[in-house]
């Protein structure tokens, strides 16, 4: 019988309850150590999660714990100082997206976990829902026939709770950007995975709508043209009201889907396609969701070496595409995106 695969926590907020919700009902997998410079924080995760080896520090947790894999969930900024560390010490990572907030952090950690023969995943669990990637399969199988444009709609509200009680948010130097970097990116992804070509240009818009006191976007849209010509709409937003589910419509010659994301608790999304014939397809990891899946998968990529599509690489067109957003939304002109 395998020794269960331990993970190392450095961050123990908000996403990292989620995560270690999930460690807790998939067998063969356990938190190893934890670390997060706010005690009280640490204290209850800690507790609520049986987590004996607790620390103050990321690099306290390196220093003192050997575990299979680290998981990385602090603010945006923090990610590629921690990710880079970890590397530097031969350790496998697990980073919450974005990987690093410009594309010369993040391609210098892929770059780098490649040269070391380290493992490194950015978290885009939405790739292994299971209608994601229905669609993702479908649109590469070509079942839609030649795709013309994609559009994304995120509808999200978040209250002002949202930057009370994670200040770092609403400052751009620290995470980044809004709502497409920290929640649309999500979504932009799965688009670009389904329509299979390189995006190259923008046309980008942001605003701040509702929360003008803050320095990132609360809505964002832009026009992004892929290399075969091909164009994704999207629109991210957290000034809805009431919040509402992601839709992705990917319009091809043959047919049309409409996928619709998940939310709430246990997660559901929906597939509709128009014009063709539904086809199943198989998950390539067991779990009940797609978060889960997304663990297993990590867990089995480093322990197996089985196939896993969140290797750090494959997100650096979501970071290049959201960031040349930026860019044209600040210049007004249609930017090119950075090679990726």
């Amino acid at each position: 019988m395998k020794k269960p695969f331990t993970l190392g926590f450095i961050g123990c907020g908000d996403i990292a309850v989620d995560l270690a919700r999930v460690v807790a009902m998939t067998p063969g997998v356990k938190i190893g150590a934890c670390a997060d410079i706010d005690a009280a924080r640490l204290e209850a995760f800690s507790r609520r999660f049986g987590v004996r080896a607790a620390h103050g520090d990321g690099r306290e947790l390196m220093d003192s714990e050997k575990v299979d894999a680290l998981y990385i969930c602090v603010p945006h900024h923090l990610h590629y100082p921690l990710v880079a560390e970890a590397l530097d010490r031969g350790r496998h990572v697990l980073c919450e997206k974005p990987l690093a907030i410009t594309m010369e952090q993040a391609t210098g950690l892929c770059e780098t976990a490649r040269a070391k023969g380290l493992k490194l995943a950015v978290n885009y669990q939405y790739r292994y829902d299971r209608r994601a990637h229905t669609l993702i399969m479908l649109c590469r199988e070509g079942l839609l026939g030649e795709i013309s444009h994609c559009r994304v709609n995120m509808p999200w509200h978040r209250g002002p709770e949202y930057f009370t009680t994670g200040a770092w948010r609403s400052r751009k130097a620290e995470a980044g950007g809004g709502t497409l970097l920290t929640q649309t990116s999500h979504w932009i992804d799965i688009a670009l995975e389904a329509m299979g070509s390189p995006p190259v240009t923008v046309a980008g818009m942001t605003a701040r709508r509702r929360f003008a006191d803050v320095e990132v976007e609360d809505l964002g849209m832009g026009t992004v043209e892929l290399a075969n010509g091909a164009l994704l709409s999207v629109t991210g937003a957290m000034t809805v009201n009431p919040h509402q589910k992601v839709t992705i419509e990917v319009y091809g010659e043959r047919g049309t889907a409409v996928y619709t994301g998940p939310d709430d608790f246990p997660p559901a999304s929906k597939l509709r396609l128009l014009g063709v014939r539904k086809k199943r397809y198989s998950m390539p990891f067991p779990g009940l969701f797609s978060l889960q899946r997304n663990l297993i998968g990590f867990t089995r990529w480093i322990r197996d070496g089985a196939r896993y599509d969140n290797e750090a690489g494959r997100s650096l067109p979501v970071l290049a595409t959201v960031l040349a957003l930026y860019r044209s939304a600040e210049t007004g002109r249609k930017e090119s995106i950075e090679d990726s």
